[in-house]
């Protein structure tokens, strides 16, 4: 169960390479986090825009800088270093955000060939293996345009730990 290893994740990257506003979506969840892993370094990697919003985040450990973010895998050369850096940092666990327009998939196959273990998105496609913890969306997201910015994740604080074990029991098939 993914409740059970999260009891033992000491990094953790926390993806949310869109606006700053989709960054500021998810500082709810980023608390949540911290909540739940109190003694992980939580890494955020925000776009060049997030950058000063994250910085300024208490729960967070450090924050990278994702450049190609407005380019995503137009330039093989930049995704390789990405690949290379992140794989260096030997992250344990990976959680992806993105907004209703885009698929988590990209960046989850960039933290697979990165060899972190646990990549947690929220898609309704089917993307084999990529993501290794699929969360479904809920259904709501259409009228709130909140898909992928982690109320689904973790509802709240205090429900954190029954979200993921309810969200996340199951592998993606």
């Amino acid at each position: 169960m993914l409740l059970d290893l999260c009891k033992n994740l000491r990094r953790v990257l926390v993806m949310q390479v869109s606006s700053q506003q989709d960054l500021m979506l998810t500082i709810t969840v980023l608390q949540q986090l911290r909540q739940l892993l109190p003694d992980a370094a939580i890494t955020l990697m925000v776009s060049p825009s997030g950058k000063e919003l994250g910085l300024q985040l208490p729960w967070i450990d450090d924050v990278l800088i994702y450049e190609g973010a407005d380019n995503k895998f137009r330039n093989s050369e930049c995704e390789l270093t990405l690949i290379a850096k992140l794989r260096q940092f030997a992250f344990d666990a990976s959680v992806i955000f993105t907004n209703p327009s885009e698929s988590p998939y990209p960046l989850a196959y960039i933290c697979y060939l990165a060899g972190i273990p646990i990549r947690i998105g929220q898609s309704q496609e089917f993307g084999g293996s990529v993501l290794s913890h699929c969360v479904k969306p809920t259904g709501n997201e259409k009228d709130t345009g909140t898909r992928g910015h982690g109320e689904e994740f973790f509802p709240s604080a205090p429900e954190a730990p029954e979200a993921l074990g309810a969200s996340f029991l199951a592998p993606s098939p």
